[in-house]
C-alpha cells in the first residue's frame, strides 16, 4: 500500500460527494429552484458533522492549513456522505426523502468519531480526509440500504447511487502528498473528534463558478430505539 492510499482509503472518494469543490457552502431551507441544464439536481445523502465537532475538526487542522496549501473544505460543508445520487429529476426528491425517513424511523441516533486521516492523488489533484472510526459500521449500513432503496426508485434507467467503501470526512482537495502523508501520520497533532449523528439529510450540490453551495432538500431525524445492552 502507498503513502497515497493511507487512512480509510475510499476509491472514487473525490467522487463521493457529488464532485463538488471542498470550500462548499451550505444553506439551510429547502432547496432553491436552481437547475443543471437539462433541468435535473445532483443530490446526495448524508450524515451531518454538529457544529461543535466542525469547530473541533477545524481547530485541529489549522497547524496543517499553515504548513500546506490546498483547497480546504469549510466547516459548513462538513458532511459524510451516505450515497451520492447523480443529476436526478428532481421530481423524484420527494420519493428519496420518504426512502430516507423511513430508514432513519428505525436507526437510533449513533455516536460518530473521526480517527486517523489520509487520502489519495490522481492526475496531480488530491483529496485528503479523516477516517471514521466509531460509527463507521451504521454508517456503512446505512448507506447500502438507501442506495439500494433509491435504485429501486430510480429505476433501471436512473443513474445508479454510488457510495464510498469506507466512511470519511473529505477535509481538503487539490491535496498535496505531503499533507495526505501528514494526517496519515498525525503530525499536526491527533484529530479524533466525537459527536451524535441526529439525522439523515438529502443535499443538492449547486456547482458555482468557484465553489460548490449546499442546499437542504429533506432531513429525515433519526428516531429508532436504542439497542439494549
Amino acid at each position: 500500500m502507498t503513502a497515497a492510499d493511507t487512512g480509510a482509503a475510499p476509491d472514487g472518494a473525490a467522487r463521493s460527494e457529488g464532485g463538488a469543490e471542498d470550500g462548499a457552502a451550505r444553506t439551510d431551507g429547502r432547496a432553491e429552484d436552481e437547475r443543471t441544464a437539462d433541468g435535473r439536481w445532483r443530490l446526495f445523502l448524508a450524515i451531518e458533522v454538529a457544529p461543535d465537532a466542525a469547530a473541533t475538526i477545524d481547530a485541529g487542522l489549522a497547524p496543517l492549513r499553515r504548513r500546506h496549501k490546498a483547497k480546504w473544505t469549510s466547516t459548513d460543508a462538513f458532511h459524510l456522505t451516505l450515497a451520492f445520487l447523480g443529476s436526478i429529476d428532481p421530481a423524484a426528491a420527494p420519493a428519496i426523502g420518504d426512502l430516507a425517513r423511513t430508514v432513519a424511523a428505525r436507526t437510533a441516533p449513533f455516536a460518530i468519531a473521526t480517527t486517523t486521516g489520509g487520502g489519495v492523488r490522481r492526475l496531480r489533484d488530491g483529496t485528503a480526509w479523516l477516517g471514521i472510526g466509531e460509527g463507521a459500521t451504521t454508517i456503512r449500513a446505512l448507506a447500502d440500504e438507501l442506495a439500494t432503496g433509491v435504485a429501486a426508485i430510480l429505476g433501471p434507467d436512473g443513474p445508479a447511487p454510488r457510495r464510498a467503501p469506507a466512511p470519511h470526512l473529505t477535509v481538503a482537495r487539490r491535496a498535496s502528498q505531503a499533507l495526505i502523508d501528514d494526517l496519515a501520520s498525525e503530525a499536526g497533532g491527533p484529530i479524533h473528534v466525537g459527536w451524535t449523528a441526529e439525522r439523515i439529510v438529502l443535499l443538492r450540490s449547486h456547482l458555482d463558478p468557484d465553489r460548490a453551495r449546499y442546499v437542504l432538500v429533506d432531513a429525515a431525524p433519526l428516531r429508532g430505539a436504542p439497542a439494549r445492552g
